[in-house]
């Protein structure tokens, strides 16, 4: 049967490498792991980092692509869609579904050519769909609020013996604890860029300040787990 025969997980390895290699968008191989493959495209804008995560389930017959583009410089498992932080699910542009996870699933049969197949429509929608969350992504840097929360963290100093306290017990959780005061004045900064008392404008400005202090408070627990 040829290029037609079922497919071994070696083989599967080596065409999801070698065919999503062939993307435009410059992403390069970073690692496997289980049935997840992942994808890295360095950015020169502020050490963002974008990711694109394939992930495979054979039994079940389909193939997901994840993209995320982010500040952290790692790839995250709890996923913030936010100004810092951003992740989409590639839509499949054959997919009969207009909402729900079927709409990112993307199908094959267990053969080769199936698969070769499936690939390539991955990389079709991602020329397109995959630039357009790229666009996206780009569009932080031209917001005021970006520059001001980046300015703002950098002169931000928090006692060693407060951060030590804090993330081992709850990493996420204690985030508030840091400095309620810096917090709020973060998040006036960016409500005065808005002009504007809103509630909702307040309720994202406020979700923007969590994630630049979620940051640093990442960028510590990095830090400290490289000693």
């Amino acid at each position: 049967m040829g290029n037609d025969t079922n497919l071994t997980k070696k083989i599967l390895y080596e065409i999801i490498i070698s065919t999503l290699l062939k993307n435009k968008l410059g992403y390069s191989f970073l690692k496997f792991n289980k049935r997840y493959y992942y994808f890295k495209r360095n950015v020169l804008k502020d050490d963002a980092t974008d990711f694109m995560i394939i992930c495979v389930y054979l039994k079940q017959g389909y193939i997901s692509c994840e993209l995320q583009s982010n500040l952290y410089k790692s790839i995250r498992g709890g996923r913030l869609d936010g100004m810092l932080n951003k992740y989409a699910f590639l839509h499949n542009s054959n997919s009969k579904s207009a909402f729900g996870p079927e709409i990112w699933r993307y199908y094959f049969q267990k053969t080769e050519l199936s698969l070769k197949s499936t690939l390539n429509l991955i990389l079709s929608d991602l020329d397109i769909k995959g630039r357009e969350f790229i666009s996206s992504c780009d569009s932080r840097y031209t917001n005021p609020k970006f520059r001001i929360g980046l300015e703002f963290m950098s002169n931000l100093s928090i006692a060693k013996d407060v951060l030590d306290d804090i993330y081992p017990k709850n990493f996420y959780g204690y985030w508030w604890k840091l400095n309620n005061e810096k917090f709020i004045e973060l998040e006036n900064l960016f409500n005065e860029v808005d002009k504007t008392n809103e509630l909702e404008n307040n309720m994202k400005n406020s979700f923007f300040a969590f994630e630049f202090f979620d940051k640093y408070i990442s960028d510590y627990y990095r830090n400290w787990r490289k000693k």
